[in-house]
């Protein structure tokens, strides 16, 4: 795990990003923010957990920015339902 670079690690240390590779084939995460962005109102979270008839190099969720758009979005629909 050493060779994973600091801006990549999301301030997890070694034995912490050991445990998640372990235990998770992918992890997608965003806040849910307010409706003005002011604060943080939870945290969107989707997790593979396993990799079974997967290849490591093969996404479950799909094309890396269609994942994070849709998961901005669901965050922004669950921001204003939390908020009401």
């Amino acid at each position: 795990m050493a060779d994973i670079p600091q801006d990549q690690r999301f301030g997890f240390e070694d034995d912490e990003l050991t445990m998640m590779v372990k235990n998770y084939y992918e992890s997608l995460a965003t806040p849910i923010m307010s409706a003005d962005g002011s604060k943080v109102l939870g945290i969107l979270a989707v997790d593979i957990p396993y990799r079974d008839g997967f290849s490591h190099e093969q996404s479950v969720l799909g094309d890396a920015q269609i994942q994070q758009n849709l998961l901005t979005s669901a965050a922004a629909v669950l921001g204003r339902a939390i908020e009401r």
